[in-house]
């Protein structure tokens, strides 16, 4: 167990970003070991689960714009365009209704002046 100023050295340390991390504990690193990574450097990397957070962030890489996730999910450009599709069919629908409406004033106009003329 860590006395409490371990402990807060140890804590203002996990909570670093990635590329710090990374460079404070090669920092900590034996100099002459010829391993790719030290024991220090696994045991911290297991103990934060720094594996696991690449992963999640190589994982959610794609989901950062919406091209990507184009490429790597072929029902998304497919709703894509049926979107676009019932976006049309709304503007076209409120196009006729306009002119629906336009024709109905039109119409009402012309028996008001008819009536007028009776």
């Amino acid at each position: 167990m860590l006395d409490l100023e371990d402990a807060k050295f140890f804590s203002e340390r996990c909570y670093l970003p990635q590329a710090t991390l990374g460079r404070l504990l090669e920092l900590y690193q034996d100099a002459g070991a010829d391993e790719s990574t030290s024991q220090l450097t696994q045991f911290v990397k297991d103990l934060l689960g720094l594996d696991q957070l690449d992963a999640l962030v190589e994982g959610l890489n794609p989901a950062f714009h919406v091209a990507r996730v184009r490429n790597l999910v072929p029902e998304y450009r497919r709703f894509e365009n049926l979107l676009a599709g019932v976006r049309q069919e709304i503007e076209a629908s409120s196009l006729n209704l306009r002119t629906a409406q336009s024709g109905v004033e039109t119409d009402r106009h012309e028996i008001a002046d008819l009536l007028n003329a009776i």
